[in-house]
């Protein structure tokens, strides 16, 4: 009974430390291999920095970047304002019709009663406070369309700044093989656009080189030996 070796990845599972039967390897065997082989490629294939070039580029793109995610930032602040109004407006609309219905409820049952020739309690209306609540709604409506106006126009601008910067993008991703990311920061949190090199995937030439070394009758005998083969036979990637 052999020994067993721990490789420690998110697939992790236990391996033959001494001989292995490489055609004997499970599917989740073989990928577990082929997660640890990929992981340590792309740390000996990804350089630390980018190219000058690339990084003066980028500290001309970045700010464009910035100020992209900001716009779109106040762009949502000022839409949520004038939803916020909307639902203001809903409230006094609810309160007047409520008070209308009181109203209506009040005045029928006087009328009921006058029918009845029986007397009735004369009760002010509070006509001042309804007065007050359609004003004010009318004075929301108007700054609601002045706002929906005001927004309408700066999602537009911010609509062609935004193709405009994804030009920019795709052009200086294209331009040196790196990953932009700027579409899903948190500036609130203090996040910045960031950039790097493209995680390339060498999956399939990892499963290829393993197939290969099945088939060589003096090839690796251990987990440990074939993951150094593999990562050996493609060091140059």
């Amino acid at each position: 009974m052999c020994d067993f070796i721990f490789i420690p990845h998110r697939n992790s599972i236990y391996l033959p430390s001494k001989q292995i039967n490489m055609k004997a390897l499970t599917k989740i065997q073989t990928e577990a291999i082929v997660d640890e082989v990929h992981d340590r490629l792309i740390s000996l294939s990804t350089p630390s920095t980018l190219p000058q070039k690339a990084l003066k580029e980028w500290e001309e793109l970045k700010p464009i970047l910035i100020r992209r995610a900001d716009e779109e930032s106040a762009n949502e602040d000022m839409g949520n304002k004038i939803d916020n109004l909307v639902n203001e407006v809903r409230e006094y609309e609810i309160e007047i019709h409520r008070e209308i219905k009181f109203i209506e409820e009040e005045v029928e049952q006087r009328i009921e009663d006058l029918n009845s020739f029986e007397p009735i309690e004369v009760k002010d209306i509070e006509w001042e406070w309804i007065n007050e609540k359609i004003a004010s709604r009318k004075v929301m409506l108007k700054t609601i369309e002045k706002s929906q106006k005001s927004h309408e126009r700066a999602t537009e601008a911010w609509s062609d700044f935004d193709d405009s910067a994804r030009e920019k993008v795709n052009e200086f991703e294209r331009k040196y093989d790196l990953d932009v990311n700027y579409r899903w920061i948190d500036r609130e949190a203090g996040e910045e656009p960031s950039v790097k090199y493209k995680v390339k995937d060498y999956r399939d030439r990892i499963r290829r080189q393993i197939a290969i070394l099945s088939i060589d009758k003096s090839g690796p005998l251990t987990a440990d030996d074939l993951i150094e083969a593999v990562i050996k036979k493609m060091s140059i990637v």
